[in-house]
């Protein structure tokens, strides 16, 4: 399923590399800076919570193969040090201590611009994209695919921007270390929940402030069996996360 959304965003590339001499494309740049909670819970009791402030920076790609059609591409890097507050993965002893969260994303996006009058617009949009991002806690990395599907609507310079976020895939593997001291190393497979995104801001020029909300769940993945009568997991998962965005236009 990555490898197909991967593609999908090949062609989009493509498409815009085929069609931005004949028509207007540009580049951004843009930097947040956020807020993350993590939050994993077994049957409906938190077992572990990592909080903390989350930076990252990224560039996009735009284009217009034809009138109110548009395209983007953007890629962005992403990290943090977190306060994390559960229990060793090992041994399940209480555990207070800073890990470290670093990623990237991949993500691309198609849409139509349609002009309403007294300058009103809305454009409907989809997108696909690959994320991954590794957890320092228990040298834990998290690959993920999704799709998006949402429209942009504005006047002006404001504009808000909301739609659903629908992950396809993911995966996360993770070291375990047994009471005999040994290592194993398991992957599970969470499945994602349907969740909102929300976006608002206002342009200035080629400067663009906004703040946005993101909130994505996966659901508690089937037992992976380690030998000894012992189990691997991941329990249900959230990830809220809150970023104020600044963004400039070439």
């Amino acid at each position: 399923m990555v490898k197909k959304l991967a593609s999908v965003i090949v062609v989009i590339l493509i498409s815009a590399v085929c069609t931005s001499s004949t028509h207007a494309a540009g580049v951004k740049v843009y930097a947040k800076d956020g807020w993350m909670f993590w939050n994993e819970t077994l049957n409906g009791n938190s077992y572990d919570q990592e909080s903390g402030q989350i930076y990252t920076l990224g560039a996009k790609f735009s284009f217009h193969p034809k009138k109110n059609f548009f395209g983007e591409i953007k890629a962005e890097g992403f990290g943090g040090l977190l306060r994390y507050k559960g229990v060793y993965i090992s041994n399940d002893a209480p555990c207070d201590m800073d890990t470290l969260r670093i990623g990237t994303t991949l993500e691309g996006t198609a849409g139509y611009k349609i002009k309403i009058p007294n300058k009103f617009y809305v454009s409907p949009f989809v997108s696909a994209g690959v994320s991954a991002w590794k957890r320092s806690i228990s040298g834990e990395i998290w690959l993920t695919g999704y799709g998006k599907v949402g429209f942009k609507a504005g006047k002006g310079p404001f504009f808000i921007k909301t739609g659903l976020f629908f992950p396809v895939y993911a995966e996360n593997w993770i070291i375990l270390m047994q009471n005999d001291g040994q290592l194993t190393k398991f992957s599970t497979r969470p499945n994602g929940v349907i969740t909102p995104f929300a976006e608002i801001g206002f342009h200035s020029g080629k400067i663009k402030f906004s703040l946005s909300y993101e909130l994505k769940k996966w659901k508690k993945s089937n037992d992976i069996g380690l030998g000894n009568g012992l189990f691997g997991y991941q329990p249900d998962t959230s990830d809220q996360e809150i970023y104020l965005q600044f963004e400039y236009s070439f």
